[in-house]
């Protein structure tokens, strides 16, 4: 079962990364595209800034080939009088020209750097977001991918154990809770990353927008100026400008019709974010491999301090202690005689090893008045059994029924 599970979880959370990675690339590529746009039209703007500074500078440079009024040479009252008039409209000239100049650097100073500015500082900081995550995902899948080749190792080795009549050297069940609590990280992981690639997309219609905006807004500026020093008409320029899109940001450009095919069919709707935060992970029924799971006190230390634990004793003749409930967070459910893994409630959550493990077969349970007992567990075979003694694990519990209850529970397996 929890191979299909597993074909399952494969199938579907790496469709969900391939397609929230190819969202994050079209994300970032038009933001590049974008950004090259309007470093154009700042480029453009400032070459017609700098053409009329060199006019304006030439038309003053002309000035001084003209007569003055005041001039020696013979001229006539009427040719003097024009040569003040051509030399004032020259100095006109050449001072529109240069505010003209100052005008088209203080649109691109004030608007379109700016924006640029601003633009590039969010796609930034988003882009190392997305990229953070994305490692981490990255991570996730390989480490599931490692821990269901070791549950599936592990299913083969206890198989030929069995079969030889060897004592079993690892647990299912710890097999099993590594990768199905790390199928559940990687989930929520990518949940994570759902909602920020949703914010990128989000983030991008807004600056896409008020880009355009800015641009066309410089572009208009631009043309004001534009006319006041030629008079020429410009509304066949300003209809096309009022004609450009304010956003034109579509998902259903980005995605394929494959994909867009198999979000309605699969998930009932067009919109991934939507889809991929109301997905839920198949259940994963698994027949219970625990006989018994609680609290229990362990001796500690050189000074054997007693420090609450969680047990857990599985079928493969196996008692794990860890510090707390290794499924602390996660949601399940028992239905009938298997065990239904629904999700984690904390983003990242990792399974926690066990701080000490006894096994059991063989093992010489000692019992004790105190309600304490003590596991000795079997000498290994071979050269080992020579040079190390037997591991002893002392461990308590607070009332006689509970004490009854886990040293006859490990009994049992020990005998089986």
């Amino acid at each position: 079962m929890l191979k299909l599970w597993e074909d399952e979880r494969n199938t579907k959370l790496s469709w969900q990364k391939r397609t929230l990675e190819s969202l994050t690339s079209y994300i970032f590529t038009r933001a590049v595209r974008s950004k090259e746009t309007s470093v154009a039209v700042c480029k453009y703007l400032k070459d017609h800034a700098e053409a009329d500074i060199s006019y304006s500078i030439q038309l003053k440079n002309q000035l001084m080939y003209l007569p003055s009024s005041s001039s020696s040479i013979n001229t006539s009252i009427t040719l003097k009088s024009s040569l003040a008039i051509l030399s004032q409209i020259q100095s006109n000239l050449s001072n529109s020209f240069k505010d003209l100049a100052q005008g088209i650097e203080q649109i691109i100073n004030t608007k379109l750097a700016t924006n640029l500015m601003e633009y590039e500082n969010e796609i930034s900081e988003a882009s190392s977001k997305c990229q953070t995550i994305l490692n981490e995902l990255n991570f996730m899948f390989a480490k599931a991918d490692k821990h269901f080749r070791e549950y599936i190792n592990v299913c083969n080795s206890q198989d030929t154990q069995i079969a030889k009549q060897k004592p079993l050297t690892t647990c299912l069940w710890l097999s099993e809770s590594r990768y199905i609590i790390t199928v559940l990280s990687l989930s929520n992981l990518l949940l994570t990353y759902t909602g920020l690639v949703k914010m990128c997309w989000e983030m991008l219609k807004r600056l896409e927008s008020n880009r355009v905006a800015c641009v066309k807004d410089s572009l208009y500026s631009f043309l004001t100026l534009h006319n006041s020093v030629f008079r020429q008409n410009t509304e066949d320029v300003s209809v096309i400008l009022q004609e450009v899109p304010s956003d034109s940001v579509e998902m259903n450009k980005i995605l394929n019709a494959d994909d867009l095919e198999t979000l309605i069919n699969e998930y009932g709707c067009e919109d991934p974010f939507d889809s991929f935060k109301n997905y839920i992970l198949p259940q994963v029924p698994k027949k219970s491999l625990i006989v018994k799971e609680g609290l229990i006190e362990r001796e500690t230390g050189v000074f054997k301090v007693w420090k609450t634990s969680y047990a857990v004793l599985t079928v493969d003749k196996f008692l794990h202690i860890f510090n707390d409930n290794p499924y602390k967070d996660i949601e399940t459910e028992n239905i009938g005689e298997a065990i239904i893994i629904k999700k984690s409630f904390v983003s990242g959550r990792e399974f926690h090893e066990p701080i000490n493990s006894c096994y059991l077969s063989k093992a010489n349970i000692i019992e004790n008045e105190e309600l304490y007992f003590e596991i000795i567990e079997a000498k290994q075979i071979g050269l080992l059994s020579k040079l190390s003694a037997p591991r002893r694990s002392v461990f308590k519990l607070n009332t006689l029924r509970d004490f009854l209850d886990w040293v006859f529970a490990i009994k049992q397996q020990a005998l089986l």
